[in-house]
C-alpha cells in the first residue's frame, strides 16, 4: 500500500496547482481534525446538484459552477477530474478521483495510517486525520494537509473509500483563501452524491 499512497501524494503535488477550467444528505465532519481516527458525526449537509461526472463504478454530482477543465494535466491521468470553472485568486478549487487496487485486508484505519506517513513523506505540513466520511454506504479514511509547489501552498482533503478490490482516492484541492468550513461544505456535498455502480 506505500507505494500506491505515495504515487498518489506525488501526483498531487505535481498535477494539481493552478488547475482551472473555462437533494441528499451525508455526514458532515467536526469542526477540528484530532490527528486520531473519528467517527462521521451525523449532522448533513445537501448533495451537489449540479452535472452528474461518470467514473469507473462509481458517479457523483459536481457543484454548481465546476466542470471538466479545458486543458489537460501533463503526466497526470486521474479517474475523473473536475475544477471550479471561476479562477479569481490564481487557484482553481479542484477534485480529481484515483481508484487503484486495494491492498489485502485494507481498511480504514489502515489506510488512514498509511496516508498519514506518505503525505509527511512527500512534503505535506499541517496533515491531520478528518472525520471519517460514508460514501454511499462505503466507510472512508479522511487526510488533510498542504501542499506546496513553487511558492503556490494549497490545502487538500483526501477521502479513501475501500469498495470490492478497488481503493478510491478522492482529492480536494482548495486555494488557502478557502476556509474549513467551507472545504467541509464543498467535499461534503459532492460525497453526499455519490453512487456506486
Amino acid at each position: 500500500m506505500t507505494s500506491r499512497i505515495a504515487a498518489l501524494s506525488l501526483l498531487v503535488g505535481l498535477a494539481l496547482t493552478g488547475c482551472g477550467s473555462a437533494g441528499d444528505a451525508v455526514d458532515s465532519p467536526g469542526s477540528e481534525a484530532t490527528g486520531t481516527p473519528a467517527s462521521a458525526s451525523t449532522t448533513s449537509v445537501p448533495a451537489a446538484d449540479g452535472e452528474t461526472v461518470e467514473g469507473d463504478g462509481y458517479s457523483y454530482r459536481i457543484p454548481e459552477g465546476w466542470g471538466e477543465p479545458d486543458e489537460e494535466v501533463a503526466g497526470f491521468d486521474p479517474d475523473t477530474l473536475i475544477s471550479q470553472d471561476d479562477v479569481s485568486d490564481g487557484f482553481g478549487d479542484n477534485l480529481n478521483v484515483l481508484k487503484l487496487p486495494a491492498p489485502p485486508d485494507a481498511d480504514a484505519d489502515a489506510v488512514e495510517e498509511q496516508a498519514l506517513q506518505e503525505l509527511r513523506a512527500v512534503g505535506a505540513t499541517e496533515v491531520e486525520v478528518g472525520e471519517r466520511a460514508v460514501i454511499d454506504g462505503a466507510e472512508a479514511a479522511h487526510v488533510s494537509g498542504v501542499m506546496s509547489l513553487g511558492s503556490q501552498k494549497y490545502t487538500i482533503e483526501q477521502y479513501y473509500p475501500v469498495r470490492d478490490d478497488s481503493l478510491y482516492v478522492a482529492t480536494f484541492s482548495f486555494s488557502p483563501t478557502v476556509d474549513q468550513a467551507a472545504r467541509d461544505d464543498l467535499a461534503r456535498s459532492v460525497l453526499a452524491s455519490w453512487q456506486w455502480s
